[in-house]
């Protein structure tokens, strides 16, 4: 069963293939295949390390403005220059965290045929899409993140976060969870990425050694698949706020690491995403290497991994759909398949 389709997914990771064993309707044991580590890095190799942020945007058609962003940071830290910031990278970081949220939660949510997004719903997609688009061409941003926001709410975005949505597309999908008495109310623990871990990560990436699940950070209490949509929506509202400059939040971090060695760690609308590179004497980028959030996300001891061990998901389409939306909760931009089968005793 397949979901979450992205073509730059699809290119980069060649699709997760996600197997779980189930025993008693419960997931057993979870393995994932979602290529090499690292990958990506290789086409920065060669080039000049000024041309970083360029190519990052070229390659990267999945969140380009955060990846060139971090292209950008990394290459300041390894070369010694200041840090790139501004009103303006900080802006279109916004406007990419807004889209491609809203459009993960409209087109890359698991639905049975013919339970997808109304035409209503996608009308008000576009209009939110252009409206984004246009921010980094005109001088006035106010008519356009008006436009935004009427679409986020039209898309039943709540008022206050932290509320679960009623209303439009939004409240169909909380309610659809809602409904699954089995599998949405099971809470699971959530490691998590975030600065704490940015200097062991930094030292993983430099050794080009494997990220591991212990250098995450525990989330204070489980929560539920319900819970996890509504922090979705909020990181939504929360980048439409930043858009006017109603909140201002550090999105791009960079670190040195010595003559010639940096990285940057940028929250990426997938969340944080971290660029390492390191120069040769001639400028050039001589190693470079790339940790995305999908990696950590879908890492064999990871987040998704670990909140999917244990858990009841059911037999047949309906357990391989429950995997599906646990997997759309990390990372709906990604494709992935899903193949359940029942563990025999011996």
């Amino acid at each position: 069963m397949g979901f979450g389709m992205s073509a730059v997914a699809a290119l980069s990771f060649n699709r997760l293939d996600i197997e779980v064993r189930r025993r008693d309707g419960r997931a057993e044991a979870v393995t994932i295949a979602s290529g090499r580590f690292g990958i990506g890095g290789a086409v920065f190799r060669g080039k000049a390390a000024a041309e970083a942020a360029g190519l990052a945007r070229a390659v990267f058609a999945l969140c380009p403005a955060a990846q060139s962003a971090a292209a950008a940071a990394a290459f300041a830290a390894a070369s010694g220059a200041p840090a790139p910031g501004g009103e303006e990278i900080s802006r279109a970081l916004a406007a990419e965290r807004v889209g491609e949220n809203l459009r993960s939660c409209v087109l890359g949510w698991p639905s049975e045929p013919g339970e997808g997004p109304d035409s209503s719903s996608l009308q008000v997609l576009r209009e939110a899409l252009n409206a984004l688009r246009a921010l980094s061409r005109a001088d006035e941003v106010g008519s356009g993140v008006a436009t935004v926001r009427a679409a986020a709410t039209s898309l039943g975005l709540a008022e206050r976060r932290g509320v679960a949505p009623t209303e439009g597309w939004f409240g169909r999908l909380h309610a659809q969870i809602a409904a699954d008495s089995a599998f949405a109310p099971q809470p699971a623990p959530l490691p998590r990425v975030g600065p704490r871990q940015d200097a062991a990560i930094f030292a993983a990436l430099a050794r080009g050694a494997p990220v591991g699940g212990g250098m995450l950070e525990s989330a204070p209490a489980p929560i539920s698949l319900a819970t996890r949509l509504i922090a979705r929506l909020d990181a939504i509202a929360e980048a439409i706020d930043a858009l006017d400059g109603k909140s201002q939040a550090p999105i791009v971090e960079f670190h040195r690491h010595g003559p010639g060695a940096g990285g940057a760690a940028v929250e990426s609308p997938r969340g944080r995403l971290y660029h390492w590179m390191c120069l040769d004497p001639r400028g050039r980028i001589a190693d470079y290497r790339i940790l995305a959030p999908t990696d950590w996300s879908f890492m064999p001891d990871g987040p998704f991994a670990r909140a999917l061990t244990g858990a009841y998901i059911g037999a047949g389409a309906e357990a391989e759909r429950r995997v599906g939306w646990l997997a759309a909760s990390f990372d709906p931009c990604v494709a992935f398949q899903v193949r359940v089968r029942e563990v025999e005793d011996a």
